[in-house]
């Protein structure tokens, strides 16, 4: 549900206006009232989302009226340059902190992959297509930069199970009610890594919870790396406990030991703090 633009003359749709400046014509208004009068009827039925599809396109004045926005389909051309990593390497830091930033928009952000799309639809990529659809590698490898950003994602065009794993967990965190996000890049985030393209971010909760923060740590690199964690503990407001609990793999972790965690190359993990 895109906004359409056209300066073609021989349409009619362009022209200098009164402060001899070039116009074009658009249809923004339009559906911004129509997607406001949408919106309205919605909100009459409590326990219902509405989502908004529009590829990257997100035009405030009109897609401000959803619950959630669903970009994806512009990283088709992405997986088809790079089946094998395409959200860790195909996006840039400062698309995802951009593009990406729901904090930006003021609407949560919700990913369509597009693996085994591109596999089915590209010759060249068939033998991927029953691949992405079966292995939990690439499902996870999709998560993994998502996480650390703070956008969720689709269950499209991977292995479902492993999303459906994945939306537990969040479910099982409260990720519906973060009361705060802090991203890698941002100053004064109290969590970092030592290690090169090893991104550290903190959720934060003081509702129903079950912890009181959370540090997501993506592994950027395709091997395996020790995350290298030192969370300031000072600036949480915390004293250290003795061990956290990765949510992922359900494990009691001690906090003298996450220094030399490991993760797979393209993996994620997820630390809860009481």
């Amino acid at each position: 549900m895109s906004t359409q633009f056209c300066s073609n003359s021989l349409h009619g749709c362009s022209g200098i206006d009164v402060f001899g400046q070039p116009s074009f014509r658009s249809d923004a208004l339009g559906l911004r009232n129509f997607l406001m009068r949408v919106y309205k009827i919605h909100k009459k039925y409590p326990g219902t989302s509405m989502m908004i599809h529009s590829h990257i396109q997100f035009v405030p004045f009109c897609h401000e009226f959803t619950d959630f926005f669903a970009p994806g389909e512009n990283t088709f051309k992405l997986v088809c340059n790079n089946p094998e990593y395409p959200y860790t390497e195909e996006i840039s830091p400062e698309e995802f902190q951009s593009d990406y930033n729901s904090r930006k928009t003021g609407v949560a952000f919700c990913m369509l992959l597009q693996n085994a799309r591109a596999a089915k639809i590209m010759p060249s990529l068939n033998r991927y297509q029953k691949l992405f659809l079966q292995d939990p590698e690439y499902a996870i490898r999709a998560i993994t930069p998502f996480l650390v950003h703070d956008v969720n994602i689709w269950d499209s065009y991977v292995q479902r199970k492993t999303i459906i794993r994945y939306w537990k967990m969040r479910k099982d965190a409260d990720f519906a009610h973060i009361a705060k996000f802090i991203g890698y890049w941002e100053k004064g985030c109290p969590v970092k890594s030592g290690a090169e393209k090893v991104f550290c971010s903190v959720y934060e909760w003081n509702g129903k919870s079950p912890w009181r923060y959370a540090v997501a740590v993506g592994n950027f690199n395709r091997q395996e790396k020790e995350i290298r964690l030192q969370i300031d503990w000072k600036a949480l407001g915390i004293k250290p406990p003795e061990t956290v609990r990765e949510l992922w793999t359900e494990k009691d972790i001690p906090v003298s030991e996450l220094g030399k965690y490991r993760l797979k190359g393209s993996h994620f993990a997820l630390f809860g703090i009481k």
